[in-house]
């Protein structure tokens, strides 16, 4: 029984959860701590399954605590506290750009508003070359400036 729901919980973890983490860890953090950031959540990533499958003999084990089944208890603690933490603390991403998810957590919205905030970079970023588009056409064009070169 135990290794069935072992082997369940495996699959499913891999299926969803392990295959979104490196996504979203790359996706969430600012670009200039990117790496620091992957780098720390893989090595604590690699600590914690360490630690899990050198204490997972002695819960399950008949000679130290005997746990048995109740084992997957320590399991559904687990998920309960992960969706918990990705309901309240992990923003859709959906559609935005690395700019915008910066503007985002500078402003200090909470997660559960950034599907519906309104960000201000993409609009500011266009009225700045539109601006310097403009200076470009005042200015003299390039035939002009050969012209004016070629009288003197």
């Amino acid at each position: 029984l135990v290794v069935t729901f072992f082997s369940l919980f495996i699959a499913i973890y891999a299926a969803f959860v392990g295959s979104a983490s490196y996504p979203v860890a790359t996706e969430i953090v600012s670009t200039r701590l990117r790496s620091w950031t992957v780098g720390a959540a893989v090595s604590l990533s690699y600590l914690l399954a360490w630690v899990t499958s050198f204490c997972s003999p002695f819960f399950i084990n008949p000679e130290n605590m005997n746990w048995g089944a109740k084992y997957g208890y320590i399991w559904a603690a687990s998920n309960f506290v992960t969706s918990i933490f990705v309901f309240f603390f992990l923003p859709e991403l959906k559609g935005r750009t690395l700019e915008e998810i910066d503007e985002l957590f500078e402003r200090g919205i909470p997660a559960w508003k950034f599907k519906t905030t309104k960000t201000t970079i993409m609009d500011e970023a266009l009225k700045e070359v539109q601006t310097k588009d403009s200076h470009v056409e005042k200015a003299k064009s390039p035939d002009q400036v050969v012209e004016e070169t070629r009288l003197e």
